[in-house]
């Protein structure tokens, strides 16, 4: 039998859709919410065999039948979301668990636990980018107060960024640049600053060496803040193809969507690559095949037989 695994939540849109398209292959999908882990959701694992199982709504998936995994977002289990110590050893008890199937090598994942770590440290991520041959803005993470300070104050305008993620970008005022609001920010959390990079932006998606851009027009320094958000396909050049590719495999993904800053001169900023991005209302609204390249990574086999049969 062959299984493939959405790991997400059975309301979200996205794993609904991918859900359906599924359906219409030789394949069996299966929503995997880690949020009902110890409720709806067990697993057992045997190091012997070096094989586990899923148990699903009282139904079995061994990991061994699991041709590929889609991951598309992470929730803590619901009985762990306190603050109260024994939740914490029982968080830290079960995500180790879910790593025995996380790890399973025989799964194709897209993408893996090691890409959704590396998207977790964003710093690492620009310097690899950078050294795979992207230009990226001049950026300070970190909390100590006077090289921040120095560092706000080196350009007209600075981005305030979380260094995990999980909050948009904005532009730091006049006023949080003063050495007292900068101090009080960074004694909170420490942050990225980043030098702000007149342009549009570009969001590309790619899927091993086939890239599908699209232009984000919106009237917010992060576009996720606009609700009125224009989106359009638009030409890369081969140069900035051929990086995107590049960083795509050497950061360990099968896919991603990598976000830039693009110049007026034409010069691409590389500013993140996210393993598990939204891409559902980027093809709604620009008409690019997105999930027929996601499931062709998915499910290669199918792709090929579909290509005969045509």
């Amino acid at each position: 039998m062959k299984n493939v695994v959405l790991l997400g939540q059975a309301s979200d849109p996205q794993i609904q859709h991918l859900h359906r398209a599924i359906e219409h292959t030789r394949y069996t999908p299966w929503v995997v919410d880690t949020g009902l882990f110890g409720g709806q959701l067990q697993l057992s694992y045997d190091p012997g065999y070096d094989d586990g199982m899923l148990h699903i709504n009282d139904q079995t998936v061994p990991f061994s039948q699991i041709t590929a995994a889609y991951w598309h977002l992470y929730a803590t289990p619901h009985n762990c979301q306190s603050d109260d110590a024994f939740a914490s050893q029982v968080a830290r008890e079960q995500a180790g668990t879910l790593q025995s199937f996380f790890l399973f090598k025989e799964i194709r994942w897209v993408n893996g636990i090691e890409a959704i770590r590396g998207h977790q440290c964003k710093p690492v991520q620009l310097s690899l980018a950078r050294r795979l041959g992207a230009t990226i803005p001049d950026s300070y993470i970190g909390n100590e107060r006077r090289i921040a300070r120095a560092f706000a104050h080196h350009y007209p305008n600075v981005i305030l960024k979380p260094v995990r993620g999980g909050q948009t970008a904005r532009l730091l005022s006049e006023e949080e640049r003063t050495p007292a609001a900068l101090m009080a920010l960074l004694d909170r959390t420490p942050g990225t600053l980043q030098e702000y990079i007149p342009g549009t932006n570009v969001r590309s998606y790619v899927f091993g060496t086939d890239v599908v851009s699209v232009q984000i027009d919106a009237s917010t320094v992060d576009f996720r803040d606009d609700p009125d958000v224009t989106i359009l396909n638009t030409p890369t050049p081969k140069p900035v193809q051929t990086l995107a590719s590049r960083i795509c495999r050497g950061f360990g993904m099968a896919w991603c969507a990598i976000d830039w800053r693009r110049r007026p001169d034409g010069c691409y900023f590389f500013l993140e690559a996210n393993p598990c991005p939204y891409f559902l209302a980027v093809e709604a609204k620009t008409g690019a095949d997105l999930t027929g390249r996601l499931l062709a990574l998915l499910l290669p086999d199918q792709a090929t037989m579909q290509t005969q049969q045509s």
